[in-house]
């Protein structure tokens, strides 16, 4: 359990340097960026980001002072059955999004020849992950 709470305060401290970079950022996009329209979707990204980040903080550190919370925190994060919910999302999501990104690749290409290059080139290096790390975890298991 000790482990665990060392786990959560790093992740606080990884949150909380993340979160003060996200409002850095948002600050440096409104000096910089004073009458451009793509400032409100940056600012909107950023200040979501550092939401989100803040609220995992609070999370947290309601955990850490809480055994209990703390306890079930740890037991949650650990279930075999939570874990193989988890990885099966996930593979169905990569799956479903390499299916729509190639999709959009072929839609694109009628469109903008350069737009479905970057697609494709994204498509090939998320493919390209997915072999390296499936090597890997081979090897690990």
């Amino acid at each position: 359990m000790k482990n665990y709470a060392a786990r959560l305060k790093r992740r606080n401290l990884i949150d909380g340097i993340f979160a003060a970079a996200a409002l850095t950022a948002m600050v440096v996009f409104r000096i910089t960026m004073k009458e451009a329209e793509s400032f409100n979707m940056l600012q909107g990204f950023c200040t979501g980001f550092a939401v989100v980040l803040i609220i995992r903080i609070i999370r947290n550190a309601q955990c850490l002072h809480n055994e209990e919370l703390l306890r079930k925190k740890y037991i949650a994060s650990t279930d075999e059955r939570t874990l193989a919910i988890e990885r099966e999302v996930s593979t169905t999501t990569l799956r479903i999004s390499m299916l729509v990104l190639g999709i959009t690749t072929v839609i694109t290409s009628f469109v903008s020849e350069s737009t479905a290059y970057t697609l494709a080139a994204v498509l090939g290096i998320i493919t390209l992950l997915q072999f390296i790390l499936y090597a890997v975890y081979n090897r690990r298991m």
